[in-house]
């Protein structure tokens, strides 16, 4: 291809170019006051982890640019919250 060194990444001339997706570590962090921050490695845009019950704020790391939603979750006492997160574009 033209001399092109093989995995190089190319971007269109004065545009942004964005990291390939496999070169970026995505987490899912849970926060609650007054306790650490628990997070979890998404594989294959999945994520599972166990937590004690409480409300929690959900955040990703490294940050979107957008919003998070859900913002928050509850995990209940018995049970299995299976959650569905997604990342709404800042306009």
């Amino acid at each position: 291809m033209g001399g092109a060194e093989t995995g190089a990444i190319k971007c269109f001339p004065d545009e942004p170019c964005d990291p390939p997706m496999k070169s970026v570590t995505t987490y899912v962090t849970f926060a609650r006051t007054g306790h650490p921050i628990v997070r979890a490695r998404v594989t294959g845009g999945s994520f599972a982890l166990h937590l004690v019950p409480a409300v929690y704020t959900l955040a990703l790391s490294p940050p979107p640019a957008g919003d998070v939603m859900p913002a928050r979750v509850r995990v209940p006492r018995v049970g299995v919250v299976r959650l569905h997160v997604v990342v709404q574009p800042t306009p």
